[in-house]
């Protein structure tokens, strides 16, 4: 005997679009080394002060720059000077506010933790002492708290190996409580590459700020490199992938910064570093929060900034560029910037970027299920060019205005890492785009004229007559495979000189962005998601409904583990299928719903998966009848088969409302001599 198996049904696909609204970088004018953690539908803030600790308290992160800083502690003297970089956490019920200071002698730097007094988090907190190593009693700053899936603790700070202010090394310890280290610091990093150490090679050597990113089995520390009042400082990073944490060689550091800053015709971001992590509320999207000098020589005048972050095929955060201050920042999803801005902005394009995305043509990006409606970033840019070297495999596509400066011819240059592509429109109506020009491989950054790689020079358009003032609807694709990548575009009237390769793309006041924000509400779930059971190999679907004013686009996510969720790539439809169910589907499941400009989402529900029932215990009585059992669920109809020459089946029963085990008795088993049966599930 055997068992088939049908459930469920193949749906359409749907779409997932960006929060409307932006804010400007910095987001909080003064500050440094930011801490930002999300706890029952708030965010609370903390930043270096100097002399005490101070929280603030939030529904949304960009609301954070309002906030009232409210003081939960102040040290006592005499180790009550420079209180630098505060963290607080929420470890086994209770929070904690971890944090540096000394007496006014910077080498007496240590330690130190405190407890809140009451569940609140912006209450008073009591000293419950130094957190430190006995055996290795050193310099200590930027403390942190790594919590294993476990339940287990380590701390993690920066700090010197001797007495000597030469070098500041990454240690991690384990902890038997929130305020105890339990063993002897191990060593994680210290400054050896180049951008961890030059140009300034004399001492102190620096890697500082540690902190702890976690994903799909991935550790992170992502720590400070570079000295903090000069320039280059960066963020590096370290990985565990076998949570042997106090094992030296369980970390890999990565050969090259995850983060720095840029200048270039559009501004400039000066080092960047010390950061904290944190989710939007229906955790759509990651965001780093991190500080930067306010200009070139700044020192330590720093502003916290932040901005949205997604993550590469390999699984490793993808920080991308420093968003520049004159540009405007896409608001974290659910947030809401009321009225509606102009319907176009001056200065800049959109560049939304596709990550995860193998291959090194344009057609990888085109036909991947992301595109065009899923970008995993969107961001805007002051010039026709896309930042260089920001990762591996992902595509990118710019979108907006050209606005020509006067009438004339135009011709447009494209120069691309790997294939790129631009479109230009006949006015302001992207309908009527069509291809002007195409990089058919790999060149090299602002590479405009080159044969050695273009034969028929098809990155040069023919020449294209444009008024002055008017909006014409461009766009371009961009898709990076492995190695290097750049992408950008220029363009000169047919009268002036032709562009000499490194010079400049096109700049922002020849281009401009259209706007969709819309003061509409909240979608409103008209039904939302059922717990579902599926059988192995079987077909099932979530389903949700909504009623909006505007267009409703959807993100399904998975619970990968407690309170973590993940976007599911292509889960953008109101229905989610399984087409072939496994052991791997079973889980927790919600759907995120978003009009312009506003988010809702579902409670979580289950997918049970089932095990193929059996048909058990056949016995034939002196009736002559047969039978047997199994054991079957609600919500589903069984059908018994039956065959005597295991070719040609009939239907003999159908069972349905069976929850648990049931019988069947076949009253004309003794009329079908070698009789054989098989138990169906249609759906």
């Amino acid at each position: 005997m055997w068992v088939g198996l049908l459930v469920g049904s193949l749906w359409p696909s749907h779409c997932w679009a960006a929060t409307s609204g932006t804010f400007s970088n910095p987001f909080i004018a003064n500050g440094a080394d930011p801490w930002v953690i999300f706890k029952d539908g708030f965010y609370y803030y903390t930043q270096t002060t100097g002399t005490s600790v101070r929280v603030r308290k939030s529904a949304t992160i960009t609301g954070l720059a309002s906030a009232s800083a409210m003081t939960v502690f102040t040290p006592s003297a005499p180790n009550n000077q420079e209180v630098w970089a505060p963290e607080l956490h929420f470890l086994r019920g209770k929070w904690y506010i971890y944090f540096a200071a000394d007496d006014g002698n910077n080498a007496n730097h240590r330690l130190y933790v405190a407890e809140a007094n009451t569940a609140n988090a912006q209450g008073a907190y009591t000293l419950k002492g130094r957190i430190f190593d006995p055996s290795n009693d050193r310099w200590a700053i930027d403390g942190t708290v790594l919590e294993a899936d476990n339940g287990a603790l380590y701390f993690i700070w920066s700090g010197w190996p001797s007495t000597a202010n030469v070098v500041q090394n990454i240690y991690i310890a384990p902890m038997s409580d929130p305020w105890t280290i339990s063993g002897p610091r191990v060593l994680l990093s210290t400054p050896t590459l180049d951008w961890e150490t030059q140009p300034d090679t004399s001492a102190p050597l620096i890697n500082e700020g540690p902190e702890v990113l976690k994903r799909d089995g991935k550790t992170f520390i992502i720590y400070s490199a570079n000295k903090a009042w000069q320039d280059w400082y960066c963020l590096g990073g370290l990985v565990n992938t076998n949570g042997d944490f106090l094992n030296p060689s369980a970390w890999t550091k990565y050969p090259q910064p995850f983060f720095v800053g840029f200048t270039d015709e559009t501004g400039e971001v000066i080092a960047p570093g010390h950061c904290s992590f944190t989710r939007t509320p229906w955790q759509t999207e990651d965001w780093i929060l991190y500080h930067a000098a306010k200009y070139s020589g700044a020192g330590f005048d720093r502003s916290v900034r932040a901005q949205s972050f997604t993550w590469n095929a390999d699984g490793t955060p993808l920080f991308a560029r420093p968003i520049g201050t004159n540009l405007p920042v896409i608001l974290p999803a659910g947030e809401t910037a009321l009225p509606a801005v102009p319907n176009v902005t001056n200065g800049m394009l959109r560049l939304e970027t596709f990550a995860g995305i193998g291959g090194s043509t344009i057609a990888a990006l085109t036909n991947h299920v992301k595109f065009p409606d899923h970008p995993d970033l969107v961001r805007y840019v002051g010039q026709f060019e896309m930042p260089t070297n920001i990762g591996d495999n992902h595509g990118a596509r710019f979108s907006g205005y050209l606005i020509p400066p006067t009438t004339a011819n135009y011709i447009f240059y494209v120069c691309s890492d790997d294939q790129g592509a631009l479109y230009l429109s006949t006015n302001s109506n992207p309908a009527n785009k069509r291809l002007i020009a195409y990089e058919p491989q790999w060149n090299g950054s602002r590479h405009w004229t080159n044969t050695t790689r273009r034969p028929a020079q098809e990155n040069i358009s023919a020449p294209i007559a444009l008024q002055a003032g008017q909006s014409y609807y461009i766009e371009a694709l961009a898709k990076e495979g492995v190695g290097s990548d750049n992408f950008a575009v220029a363009f000169r009237r047919t009268i002036d000189p032709i562009p000499s390769n490194g010079s400049p793309p096109i700049a922002g006041s020849n281009l401009a962005v259209g706007s969709d924000l819309a003061a509409i509400p909240v979608p409103v779930i008209t039904q939302n998601p059922t717990n579902r059971s599926a059988y192995l190999a079987g077909r099932s679907a979530f389903a949700i409904s909504t009623f909006s004013a505007g267009e409703v686009r959807y993100q399904w996510q998975r619970e990968v583990q407690s309170n973590d969720w993940r976007n599911i790539v292509g889960g953008y439809s109101n229905v989610f299928a399984f087409t072939n169910v496994t052991t791997n589907d079973a889980g927790n499941y919600r759907v995120v719903a978003q009009n312009v400009g506003a988010l809702t989402g579902s409670p979580p529900v289950t997918l049970r998966v089932l095990d193929w029932p059996r048909l058990t215990g056949p016995t034939n009585f002196p009736d002559g009848k047969f039978r047997f059992s199994f054991t079957g669920e609600p919500g589903f109809n069984y059908q018994i088969l039956a065959t005597t020459n295991l070719l040609t089946w009939e239907t003999i029963a159908t069972l349905s409302g069976v929850n648990g085990p049931t019988n069947f008795i076949d009253v004309n088993a003794s009329s079908r001599a070698n009789r054989s049966y098989r138990l169906q599930i249609p759906q």
